[in-house]
Order: C-alpha cells, then structure tokens, then sequence
C-alpha cells in the first residue's frame, strides 16, 4: 500500500481555513502575522534608519501587529529624500511533492502610479508580485494569493521591497503586510 503522492500534483493549491477551522488534511502553514511585535527570522535593509520595514500597531488587519514599511511615529514614509528597503523572511522548504501558496493581506497608502513608490514581492530574488501590475487598490486591505508550487522541493525566501523613487508626496501611511501564510498541500 502506501501514500499516493501524485494526488497533490494535480489538485488545486490549498487555501487558507477561515478563522477557528482547521487546515485540510496534508495541508502544512507557515504563518507570519507578526504578533509579539516581533519579526523573527526576518532580515530588513533599509535606507533610513527611522523609515523602513518594522513592526507596527499603527495599522493591522487581524491580531495587533503588521510589517510595516514606514516611520512608526510619523505613521509616513517622508524622509525628504528618496527612501527605500527589503524585508526578507527566514527560508521556507517547499516540499516537492506538494502544492504551495501564499496568501496574505496588503494595505497600501502610497501613490498608485507604478513608476513611484514601487512595491514588490520576490521568491528566491524573483519578483512575483508587483503594485500597479497586481494591483491598484489604494488605502483597503487586498486579499493577495501567490501560487509557489514552482518553487516546490527547494527553499524559499520572501522579499518585501519599498522604494519611494523620489522625495516628493511621501506623506501618507505606507505600506502594511498582515496575515501572511505559507501553505503547502492538497
């Protein structure tokens, strides 16, 4: 007898349960929701050392805390200059024999033009999410769901880049990331 494995290649990425129910059955979360204020694992660069990617209560979706890229007091991204930064996760292993996703929630407040205040997702340094291409929903949280099946059976990194290209209307919230999960499975 033993595990039919070719089952998870052909179903459809597992989606996230709603609150207070369990996973399907194989399905595997790694969950980042920043909760505790903290980004364990995580690794931030960031052009200014008081406007970046940090922790926030300032904005959050569920829980009380969010990444935020931003000032946390000014609750905006002006610095009067240019301003940028990465946020990267810890490495996921994606098994091989398994679907993957991510899902997570995006509030942006930034300008929606793409050639300013460009926001983007990377997997492994390839950007598979981008503002303006993904989406142009300004100052709401979006529900955004990434398939990384692709990535099955290596691990994986997540990059969260900001960059305000120029100095010019910078006043207004950021950028907030919340409820985000690695799902693997059927």
């Amino acid at each position: 007898a033993g595990t039919d494995t070719r089952q998870c290649r052909t179903c459809k990425v597992a989606t996230p349960p709603t609150k207070g129910t369990p996973a399907a059955p194989g399905t595997t979360a790694t969950v980042y929701d920043f909760e505790g204020g903290k980004t364990t694992g995580w690794t931030s660069s960031n052009s200014n050392s008081a406007t970046g990617w940090h922790v926030s209560k300032n904005r959050k979706y569920e829980g009380q805390y969010s990444l935020y890229y931003g000032h946390p007091t000014k609750k905006n991204y002006d610095t009067g200059a240019q301003n940028y930064g990465t946020a990267t996760s810890p490495s996921i292993n994606l098994t091989s024999s398994k679907k993957a996703g991510l899902h997570l929630r995006i509030y942006m407040d930034v300008e929606s033009l793409t050639s300013y205040d460009k926001f983007s997702i990377a997997a492994n340094s390839t950007t598979i999410w981008t503002k303006g291409v993904n989406s142009t929903t300004m100052k709401s949280w979006i529900k955004v769901y990434i398939d990384l099946s692709k990535y099955a059976g290596t691990n994986v990194k997540l990059k969260f880049s900001f960059d305000s290209v120029d100095s010019y209307s910078n006043t207004t919230e950021g950028i907030f990331v919340d409820a985000m999960v690695v799902y693997e499975g059927c």
